[in-house]
């Protein structure tokens, strides 16, 4: 057999549009939480999460939301950290959490014959908390001495300046984490953070990977009855002035590399254009062959990589452009980016470059999509938002079918290099 190298494979007549996404198996639990259900996989485990309203646009100070997820296994009312890790340890089991803008997220990975040992001090961590001193004192320390490592880094640094840079530092998702942010933070306040929203009236559950039998009734045997949100996000401010446009320099002396971030304001998954909007970020600096990379990265030579992204949040969006490049090319980059993002809006695209966009996006989405692991994030992402499959059937519709001029179109609606946000980290 001849190996051609010079041509890309096909994509073997794939149509996204073919693909009809499961709908997951919902019920309602004694403590009136809503189980999702997605089943699949051939090894006999499941991944347990819950999924809590308790992101970090809720808190009243920096830190409060990631610091109350994130010592959640530290101490119960019974057990000790090392009490839980111990046992979860024993059977094989492990703990994920994380905390976004708009939700926190503590996941339980375990086998199914020991669900019975599990589960108990999985739901004892998230409904008995105590938040005590001595480990919220090293907890605070460790994060404190990662901060300051962090803030020498250009990355971090302009990284941490755009969102309140895009939505204003008053806005629940621009609130930036600074030094003093470390020491206006106690015990109290994850106290009353957990109280408000680690409750079972303000939770989802999203189970995936064999789904036992036994599984529900331990659940509802050992999750709290009759327990509601005592806040809303109601409460909150989420109206966004007209993006300011603003470019941000913040100076850092003997380093050899800026950390640039451009981007702006951006719908959500919600609107209507959001799937067009998603394809045309991806070919601006989605994949290692976009425009970007090509221009900046194996034209110029002035990065080793940089790309483009879209970030959907319940009650907002933006765009983002991320790189470091040299500080001597700077200046040089931004004006690269703002010529490839006029280029994306009043030059057609070649038929080639759809069609290899397109080939890409086929096959991340398959990806995406490959067990019920994958099938459960997804279902998150969408649950997130309030939405059903039929925003993913229309991310599939639209890889098929956009045009290239559907591609301009978009791009002058929501890419235009004079809206651009700047934050450079470095020299200018």
């Amino acid at each position: 057999m001849t190996l051609y190298r010079d041509k890309a494979p096909g994509n073997g007549n794939l149509d996204l549009r073919t693909i009809k996404l499961p709908d997951p198996d919902t019920a309602k639990l004694d403590s009136g939480i809503t189980f999702y259900g997605i089943e699949g996989g051939s090894q006999d485990l499941c991944k347990i999460e819950f999924i809590f309203r308790a992101g970090s646009d809720k808190q009243q100070k920096s830190l409060v939301a990631a610091y109350t997820n994130s010592m959640l296994k530290e101490v119960t009312k019974t057990r000790s950290s090392k009490e839980i890790s111990e046992k979860l340890d024993f059977y094989g089991a492990f703990l994920e959490h994380y905390t976004t803008p708009d939700t926190s997220v503590v996941a339980l990975y375990t086998l199914n014959k020991y669900l019975a040992e599990t589960i108990p001090v999985f739901l004892d961590l998230i409904f008995n908390a105590t938040f005590p001193e001595n480990e919220f004192f090293v907890h605070n320390r460790r994060q404190l001495q990662q901060y300051q490592v962090n803030r020498k880094k250009v990355q971090y640094l302009a990284s941490k300046r755009f969102r309140p840079v895009i939505f204003g530092k008053e806005h629940p998702y621009g609130k930036e984490v600074e030094e003093t942010s470390f020491t206006n933070i106690s015990t109290e306040d994850l106290k009353a953070f957990y109280k408000n929203y680690y409750v079972a009236g303000n939770a989802r559950i999203i189970i995936t990977g064999k789904i036992d039998k036994h599984v529900i009734p331990l659940l509802n045997k050992y999750i709290p009855k009759h327990s509601e949100s005592r806040l809303t996000s109601s409460e909150l401010n989420f109206s966004i002035n007209e993006s300011s446009r603003e470019e941000v320099i913040i100076p850092v002396e003997n380093v050899v590399q800026s950390a640039v971030r451009l981007g702006s304001l951006m719908i959500n998954r919600t609107h209507e254009d959001y799937a067009a909007a998603e394809f045309t970020c991806a070919v601006l600096g989605g994949y290692f062959g976009s425009r970007l990379m090509k221009n900046i990265r194996e034209d110029k030579g002035y990065t080793y990589g940089i790309g483009s992204r879209m970030v959907p949040l319940k009650n907002g969006a933006y765009f983002n452009i991320a790189a470091e490049v040299g500080t001597d090319v700077t200046s040089a980059t931004i004006e690269e980016v703002r010529k490839e993002m006029k280029r994306l809006r009043t030059e057609e695209m070649p038929a080639e470059e759809l069609a290899l966009v397109k080939n890409y996006l086929r096959g991340s989405l398959i990806r995406n999509f490959d067990g019920p692991m994958a099938l459960g994030e997804r279902f998150r992402e969408m649950s997130d938002a309030d939405l059903d499959n039929t925003f993913y059937q229309k991310a599939f519709d639209t890889v098929e079918t956009i045009t290239t001029h559907e591609i301009m179109e978009t791009a002058e609606k929501y890419f235009h290099e004079d809206g651009l946000s700047i934050v450079v980290a470095g020299k200018r």
